[in-house]
């Protein structure tokens, strides 16, 4: 595993990059009072591939979201029900809205779900995205643009809110 582990509901939740049935990675489970490992989902290219950030509690959901596979081969977002059911592809990034997150933490802002990726945009040096946690409706909210000498790019690593802005690094 790659990512860090979250608790919730009296369970570990993670993802690993690599195995399970298909080989891109899997979404797993511990529950602490039994010691029992559940995988819960196999990713199988289609709707993801390679896992490398962590999950995130949203509601009553997980989210998260894979470095590859999709519609392009260039990663996606996705959920699934903390009662380890009905996952769901969310966004299938295309390269012009993102591409290949890594190290990214969701976070929810006000109904949104906002991430970024340190790849993708008209000259890929990243972009920020949100998704609307009820219509599931993806938007690409800024792209970075590496030519000035106030921005740079590819922002690796996590949002955070603090005074009601969105910070992160690049």
């Amino acid at each position: 595993p790659e990512a860090g582990l979250i608790i919730h509901e009296g369970k570990l939740w993670g993802t690993t990059p690599l195995g399970g049935a298909n080989n891109f990675g899997v979404i797993y489970n511990w529950n602490i009072t039994t010691g029992t490992y559940t995988k819960v989902h196999d990713f199988n290219g289609t709707q993801g591939a390679n896992p490398r950030s962590p999950l995130e509690v949203i509601g009553n959901k997980l989210w998260g979201n894979t470095n590859a596979g999709g519609t392009n081969d260039l990663g996606t977002v996705f959920t699934i029900n903390d009662d380890e059911s009905a996952f769901t592809m969310v966004h299938s990034f295309n390269g012009g809205d993102g591409q290949n997150p890594i190290n990214i933490n969701l976070i929810e802002i006000n109904g949104k779900v906002w991430g970024s990726t340190d790849q993708g945009g008209s000259i890929s040096p990243g972009v920020i995205f949100s998704i609307d946690t009820t219509t599931m409706v993806f938007t690409k909210e800024y792209e970075f643009d590496a030519s000035g000498d106030d921005e740079w790019w590819e922002p690796y690593g996590s949002l955070t809110l603090s005074n009601g802005k969105i910070w992160g690094t690049a």
